[in-house]
């Protein structure tokens, strides 16, 4: 062997040389990588059972009364919390397109471009079967194929993927699985389990099961920028271990192993940005060198990060405290696949509960934390929660020495106006911070986005999450603004005046006061919430600014009210309010300047224009007889107007926006995809007016003339949450009143159910409907009560009281409408009758017209309109 250029020793690479300096071989110090891959085993200083009880936690130390303090061989270590282990992953929630379908009223309804209602489903209409003795191989697919073979092709053709969701196989039936299949179609189930029933099925059964429509519609209807307003339970939180390994660090004094042990016991120093575990004895281990031997002082860290490197755990140590070695190994627990590989598994192990929407991994390889986090969500709440029960504390599918940790997320979110979370951003923040994150409740504002801002509350309790959830609608609702200076022992008296609403300060005096109410929101830093339909301001804002504000905008309408009834002046004539109806040709002309020149006559703070109304108005406020004769004339003779004087327009000029619904300069604009543009209070007022119309909501752009129906989307994208839901549901129950023949309210007040209306009388028993709010009977033919009789029956037993109703009917001048039985008085006016229900009924002979029809048939009919003047 050539003495000078001895070769490396084998025994020092893998640390069990004995000889030390007097070795015969090369002692090179390894690099840093190279340690790594050298010392897959545990150092001869440690000894192969340290690092087992090393991590066992101390049971003594745990209560207190461990004696042996830092010469105990089990672990005196205080768990560390990860920064965000408690909160799950960083929130990726992204934009969901909202599907249309709510559930009202017990019914799940789906609408349509301008909040028409497009269907509207029980869960009657559904079945529901659970198919059982599947292979464990069956996908939705091979479902749907077998599906072809059991029924009726245009039965099985009406299941779709979405509705079958396979189970997989439990432990005590491996080789078997089982699937659900909800269709719309009642007698489904029925056939599918007389099918199945049949010899020649290899094992294979079919039970009914009570279908699930109403929450999965429910769920369905959560939409992301939606699930607005609602709390669904469809996400999941997934976290496992990251790969970690235990690293042996040597030290030659007692001194500069205390220290090292100290900082990454404090975390003064970490690996890789993480904290480690530490266990650290001051009593050295014995090393026998040739020269005879030397003490060595070991410090053990645990959880350190897979992918760090010797160097990662060296490097803020320095030479100075004279390392000696570093080994390092994988532990089982942390032991597995790499990440890019465990989150595959773990996402197609998720897809056994049930179809996901999307999935996402929320923190990366080199993410600091000890665990791994993904996010996912289901179609379905039932999937979400289901599971939770098939994967949480289970092993994971590539290492089953770890458990894989499964969370239920329940989310609620919001949607307000930028400037009503500006007011309130404080408040929020505070509950988040104080009442909230104590109980694992997370708050995300998402940045504005088109003049609003989604709200979202999050977390694994459900209690807790619709209770964020209250305290948040309550914070940004506002506070009612009531006259302060009225007996707080009576009912409050809202604050208010007509020009408070955009549709009702067009003139000069509206812009006046309302540029009034927008110096009290700059001033005292609230916001706003106007609703003309119930004639209420609200404040948003903190206690304190909502208090002066509204003692600011009591003093405001104690100035300018004036009485509503019509006033005799001390100098002048009497004045009262007027409304002038337009047909189409008169509102052309309005809106190519007979407004203008209405006004010019009578006064600019005075007339305004009703675009959203049918039929459309000019409203003309404190009008004289003389000026209400004037105005009729110019209208009824489209009196001549003089052309708008056009202005020279440069390019550099910005030309504001005109609102189709004030006519005046758009306030916060809103641009619909047909091109015109609308305050955004008033594309609200809009809505709201349009939304109990049978056409939808419309655009009332170039003068009502545009009438395009303003597609779902374009209505979510510029209403709060609120606002639109409000909308959604006033369209609903428009719609159920204009459709009685097929949908009817439940008889008990107060009660919102509705139920499906049974064309047929038949027996009690196919046509009996039990509320499942109140609990209430009703017959879906007749709409009565009469448990145990036919309604033939019932009408019999009846006819008493039913023949009394109709001589009081007949004495009192009452009928009812032929339609949906309304009782209807008609006092004066023509014998055309409007019902609440939407038809057009001949007071004389009850029939039901169209709109178009109903004047003609009354003239050839029955000679007339029915009133005593010419119907010309």
């Amino acid at each position: 062997m050539d003495r000078q250029h001895p070769p490396p020793c084998h025994f020092f690479a893998r640390g069990r040389c004995r000889n030390g300096d007097s070795c015969g071989f090369r002692h090179d110090k390894p690099s840093d990588d190279a340690t790594i891959a050298a010392a897959p085993t545990l150092p001869p200083s440690v000894g192969p059972a340290a690092p087992v009880r090393a991590w066992v936690p101390c049971k003594f130390f745990q209560r207190g009364r461990c004696l042996n303090g830092a010469d105990c061989v089990f672990s005196h270590e205080v768990p560390v919390a990860e920064a965000s282990g408690d909160d799950g992953p960083a929130d990726t929630d992204k934009d969901e397109e909202d599907d249309g379908c709510r559930v009202l009223g017990g019914a799940v309804v789906t609408f349509g471009a301008g909040a028409t209602v497009a269907k509207v489903r029980f869960a009657s209409d559904f079945s529901a079967v659970r198919m059982q003795g599947l292979p464990a191989t069956s996908t939705p697919d091979s479902v749907a194929a077998l599906l072809l073979r059991l029924v009726p092709p245009e039965h099985a053709l009406l299941v779709r993927d979405a509705d079958i969701r396979v189970i997989p196989p439990s432990n005590d039936e491996p080789g078997h699985c089982q699937a659900d299949v909800q269709v719309e179609d009642p007698q489904f189930a029925t056939r599918l389990c007389t099918a199945l029933s049949k010899a020649g099925n290899d094992g294979m059964s079919a039970v009914a099961v009570s279908s699930n429509i109403a929450l999965t519609a429910a769920a369905a209807a959560a939409a992301a920028s939606t699930s607005l307003g609602r709390v669904d339970s469809k996400k999941v939180f997934v976290s496992w271990h990251k790969p970690t390994q235990m690293v042996w660090l040597e030290f030659a004094t007692r001194a500069a192993a205390n220290t090292v042990a100290e900082r990454f016991r404090t975390g003064i120093y970490t690996v890789c940005g993480q904290k480690c575990l530490v266990k650290y004895s001051t009593t050295g281990s014995f090393r026998r060198t040739r020269s005879g031997g030397t003490t060595v002082y070991t410090v053990t860290l645990g959880d350190v990060p897979d992918q760090a490197a010797a160097r990662d755990v060296t490097q803020q140590i320095g030479d100075r405290l004279l390392r000696l070695q570093v080994n390092m190994q994988s532990t089982p627990a942390g032991a597995g696949a790499d990440f890019a590989t465990a989150s595959a598994s773990i996402q197609s192990l998720l897809l056994g509960a049930g179809p996901l929407e999307w999935s996402e991994n929320s923190t990366g390889a080199l993410a600091a934390g000890k665990r791994y986090k993904a996010t996912a969500r289901y179609v379905y709440e039932a999937d979400a929660a289901r599971a939770v029960d098939l994967f949480h504390n289970k092993p994971l599918p590539l290492n089953e020495r770890d458990t894989l940790t499964v969370q239920l997320v329940h989310t609620a979110r919001l949607k307000v106006a930028d400037t009503v979370y500006g007011a309130v951003a404080s408040t929020v923040t505070d509950h988040a911070v104080h009442d909230w994150k104590p109980r694992h409740v997370n708050f995300t504002a998402f940045p504005a986005n088109n003049g609003f801002r989604v709200l979202k509350v999050e977390g694994t309790v459900r209690h807790d999450v619709a209770t964020a959830k209250a305290t948040l609608e309550t914070v940004v609702a506002g506070a009612l603004a009531v006259d302060p200076s009225l007996d707080h022992n009576g009912p409050p008296t809202p604050l208010w005046l007509p020009e408070f609403s955009s549709r009702s300060g067009t003139g000069d005096r509206g812009v006046r006061i309302r540029g009034q109410l927008k110096a009290l929101e700059k001033k005292h830093l609230v916001a706003f919430l106007y609703d003309w339909r119930r004639c209420e301001l609200r404040v948003v804002g903190t206690r304190e600014r909502q208090r002066r504000t509204i003692d600011g905008v009591a003093a405001l309408v104690h100035a300018v009210a004036r009485p509503t009834q019509p006033t005799q002046p001390a100098n002048g004539p009497e004045t009262k309010d007027v409304a002038i109806a337009l047909d189409r040709a008169q509102l052309a002309w309005a809106a190519q300047g007979g407004l203008r020149a209405i006004a010019e006559a009578v006064g600019p703070d005075k007339a305004r224009m009703d675009i959203v109304s049918t039929p459309k108005r000019i409203l003309v406020v404190s009008c004289s007889a003389s000026e209400h004769q004037t105005i009729l004339a110019m209208v009824r003779g489209l009196q001549k107007v003089p052309p708008m004087t056009a202005v020279a327009v440069t390019a550099a000029d910005v030309v504001p926006a005109t609102c189709a619904v004030c006519w005046g300069e758009a306030e916060n604009a809103v641009r619909t995809p047909c091109q015109h543009w609308y305050c955004r209070d008033c594309f609200g007022e809009m809505c709201q007016a349009g939304a109990e119309s049978a056409p939808g909501i419309r655009c009332v752009g170039d003068a009502a003339t545009c009438d395009t129906l303003l597609a779902l989307p374009t209505l979510e994208a510029h209403l709060s949450s609120v606002v639109l839901e409000t909308v959604l549901e006033s369209a609903f129950r428009a719609y159920v009143v204009r459709h009685t023949d097929a949908l009817r309210n439940c008889p008990t007040p107060d009660c919102g159910q509705i139920y499906r209306v049974s064309k047929t009388a038949a027996s009690a028993a196919t046509t009996l409907f039990t509320c499942p709010a109140c609990i209430a009977p009703v017959c879906r033919a007749c709409h009565v009560a009469h448990e145990g009789l036919s309604c033939a029956d019932h009408r019999e037993w009846a006819s008493g009281g039913y023949a009394a109703l109709e001589k009081a009917k007949r004495e009192l001048g009452i009928k009812s409408c032929p339609k949906c039985s309304t009782l209807i008085e008609k006092r004066d006016g023509c014998n055309h009758i409007s019902c609440s229900c939407g038809a057009h009924i001949c007071w004389v002979c009850l029939g039901v017209f169209s709109k178009d029809h109903i004047y003609p048939h009354m003239r050839k009919v029955h000679g007339g309109l029915g009133i005593d003047v010419p119907d010309e």
